[in-house]
């Protein structure tokens, strides 16, 4: 799906517009950080949230994902540093990320589901799933609940959730008429919620790791810290449970 997308960014992609949104996006920033944004303090305050609501607001105008993200990651930094060169402060902050560690295997991992999805796509499992989904989903409904089902089943990675899920259930809901937005809703309300109530699973070892990390457990005990979360997590409860009263 993200390949589509990018693909589609492509495509669409019109030079002199792209410019002239970048243009005056920096010429406005830059009046906002010397005329209204306090600098010299610990935080920007209100001010922080600026970027994520254009890049919001960008998307959904757009629908140019990736042109959104890299506006809203320049307006931070114009923000934050107004007076520092923003192009050499975005090389250096793009390089020190893309060289950390835990950056480095998550765009391994993501790369090799995205191959794994698309070998599976090729090799014709994906339909072979469709078509035996197809056999017990006679409505709707209950195509929802397949996708549902099958979300529960794979909880171990929300993105190992999504991917194989959307890939192999997508025949079937557009035979009963699914948006695409619906299905989108029902596997990935089901993908990440899912993983972070189960304690074997990439969430956890990660949310683990975080809360050792910050005095909130015991070195070596991430899994058994994580685990005590889970009847406090509302939000995942919450998603996963509300999946089902939707469809």
């Amino acid at each position: 799906m993200s390949f589509i997308r990018l693909e589609n960014e492509v495509k669409t992609f019109n030079p002199l517009r792209s410019l002239i949104v970048v243009l005056c996006t920096v010429a406005i920033t830059y009046l906002l950080a010397f005329t209204v944004v306090e600098q010299g303090g610990e935080t920007l305050d209100i001010w922080s949230c600026l970027p994520a609501v254009f890049m919001v607001v960008y998307v959904f105008a757009t629908k140019r994902v990736m042109e959104a993200l890299f506006l809203a990651a320049l307006m931070g930094a114009i923000l934050c540093h107004p007076d520092e060169n923003v192009v050499l402060l975005l090389s250096n902050t793009t390089t020190d990320v893309m060289m950390d560690e835990d950056t480095g295997w998550l765009i391994v991992v993501c790369g090799l589901m995205g191959s794994l999805i698309c070998l599976i796509e090729k090799a014709g499992g994906a339909f072979a799933f469709g078509e035996w989904a197809a056999k017990r989903a006679k409505s709707r409904k209950s195509s929802l609940m397949w996708t549902w089902l099958l979300g529960v089943a794979i909880f171990i990675d929300d993105y190992l959730n999504s991917l194989p899920i959307g890939s192999c259930i997508k025949r079937l809901t557009d035979k009963y008429g699914v948006s695409r937005e619906m299905l989108s809703y029902v596997t990935s309300s089901t993908a990440a919620p899912l993983c972070v109530l189960i304690p074997i699973s990439t969430w956890a070892v990660f949310a683990g790791r975080v809360m050792v990390q910050n005095g909130w457990g015991e070195e070596g005990s991430e899994i058994a810290t994580f685990a005590r979360t889970i009847p406090f997590n509302f939000y995942g409860w919450i998603a996963a449970i509300l999946v089902v009263c939707v469809i």
